[in-house]
C-alpha cells in the first residue's frame, strides 16, 4: 500500500505523539537532519531483509529534510492529536 507524503507525515506524527516522545522529538529530529541521508540509505538496505513498510516510509522521510521540518511543525502544533 503506497501512501503520499502527507499521509506518511501524519502517521508518524501520530505515532511519535502516542508513544510520548514529544519531549524528545526536537532532539531526535535535529539528529535525523544531520544524519538523515546516511540513515535513509541504511534503512533502504535493511528493508528487503525485514520487509517493513515502516522502514521504507522512514527512509523516504529521512531523504527529504523539508519533510522532517514539516513533521516537527506538526508535532509542535499538536496536529497529530487530530487523528
Amino acid at each position: 500500500m503506497q501512501q503520499g507524503p502527507e499521509a506518511t507525515l501524519q502517521r508518524w506524527a501520530t505515532i511519535l505523539d502516542r508513544q510520548g516522545l514529544g519531549e524528545f522529538t526536537p532532539l531526535l529530529l535535529s539528529l535525523l537532519r544531520v544524519w538523515g541521508f546516511l540513515g535513509s540509505q541504511f534503512l533502504w538496505m535493511l528493508s528487503p531483509l525485514v520487509g517493513g513498510e515502516a522502514l521504507t516510509s522512514w527512509a523516504e522521510l529521512l531523504e527529504q529534510p523539508d519533510m522532517l521540518q514539516q513533521l516537527e511543525q506538526r508535532l509542535n502544533k499538536g496536529e497529530s492529536q487530530q487523528c
